[in-house]
């Protein structure tokens, strides 16, 4: 934009904001004009926010790819940045998102700067839409209880368009599913703008109630649920007297076994029946050992240990004394020791022929 100077008047752009830059311009044809002198005056554009711009736009819950163009004209050309309203939080245009969530759902502005200008700014409002998102981490959570105890079970769902209810479904030990309603258990679910918030309380609960639970829900977009595993355990009380008389069993046990190896090693078990054994065989006093097993270590030697023997007994037959090559009529004859002959067991008849036998051969 120019504008023409002289000494008598001068014509101002009609605009709110401008910036002059002038220098002066030769007079025309190289002659003076009487009373003119001219002077180029170049003016800057202020920042200027493409009007054609939506003041909602709406993003998908999780969206990869999200983007948006912020569209600025001015003179010099204006910096333009993104700033979420009534925080300190910006970006660079274009704004992007790498992935969509609901908590990034609110109004953010366009500034565009120039020097020697204003800031200009624009609000614009994303509205973040997509299928129900469970908060908290992962798709299962493990809760644990005690037998007798009131369990509370909840999740809180987020979405836009918020669904119209929370299921709450009940698979049991044996893989056996069950849709629960206020008959079984205490459902309440609450609503606030795009959030949800359902409980589930079980009094009194029992071994028997343990199992998983599961927290449903769907809109237009697709379907959003949680595993809830409830694992109940037995009082304390049980199991510590449980605890506590297996411990006592066992260490009964360990003390009863250590006392009997002791006594076995010591001799104080089974010594009563060892004694009772002597005592019957030994109901007789026994008779004084020769006095020859000391030499000979036997007592089929001499006559006279064997009369001892019959005398102290009456009922022990002495064994005869060896056989001496005499003849068979003269045997227990010599020894004067003996009662008499007959004392001696009489030979069999066998033995008596094979005697005569051998006397035959001797001949």
């Amino acid at each position: 934009m120019r504008i023409w100077k002289n000494e008598e008047a001068e014509v101002i752009p009609n605009s709110k904001h401008f910036s002059s830059r002038c220098r002066d311009l030769p007079m025309y044809g190289g002659q003076r004009r009487a009373s003119i002198g001219f002077r180029d005056c170049d003016f800057g554009d202020p920042p200027l926010i493409n009007p054609s711009t939506d003041d909602k736009v709406t993003a998908l819950q999780d969206d990869n790819h999200f983007s948006l163009n912020c569209l600025v004209e001015g003179n010099p050309k204006p910096k333009v940045t993104w700033r979420r309203k009534n925080t300190k939080l910006y970006w660079e245009n274009p704004l992007r998102f790498h992935r969509v969530r609901y908590d990034m759902e609110g109004t953010y502005q366009c500034v565009a700067t120039s020097g020697g200008f204003p800031q200009e700014a624009k609000d614009i409002f994303i509205d973040v839409v997509g299928k129900p998102y469970m908060e908290g981490e992962g798709d299962t959570t493990m809760i644990s209880s005690d037998n007798g105890e009131t369990v509370r079970l909840g999740c809180t769902v987020t979405a836009d368009p918020l669904p119209s209810r929370v299921e709450w479904i009940w698979r049991n030990n044996y893989e056996l599913e069950t849709e629960l309603d206020n008959d079984d258990v205490r459902i309440v679910t609450t609503r606030r703008n795009q959030e949800m918030a359902s409980s589930l309380t079980i009094t009194n609960v029992a071994v028997n109630d343990g199992g998983i639970y599961i927290c449903k829900t769907t809109n237009m977009f697709g379907t959003a649920k949680r595993n809830i595993h409830l694992e109940i355990k037995e009082s304390v009380p049980k199991l510590v007297i449980v605890i506590s008389i297996s411990a006592g069993v066992v260490l009964v046990a360990t003390v009863a076994v250590v006392i009997l190896f002791i006594a076995k090693r010591k001799g104080w078990i089974c010594k009563s029946h060892l004694d009772e054994s002597f005592d019957l065989s030994a109901s007789r006093p026994m008779p004084p050992v020769p006095k020859y097993v000391y030499k000979t270590g036997t007592i089929d030697s001499g006559v006279e240990d064997l009369q001892e023997l019959q005398e102290m007994y009456g009922t022990l037959k002495p064994r005869p004394p060896p056989r001496m090559e005499k003849k068979w009529e003269s045997v227990g004859l010599s020894f004067s020791g003996l009662v008499h002959s007959t004392s001696l067991p009489p030979y069999s008849d066998g033995e008596q022929q094979h005697r005569h036998d051998d006397d035959l051969f001797d001949r």
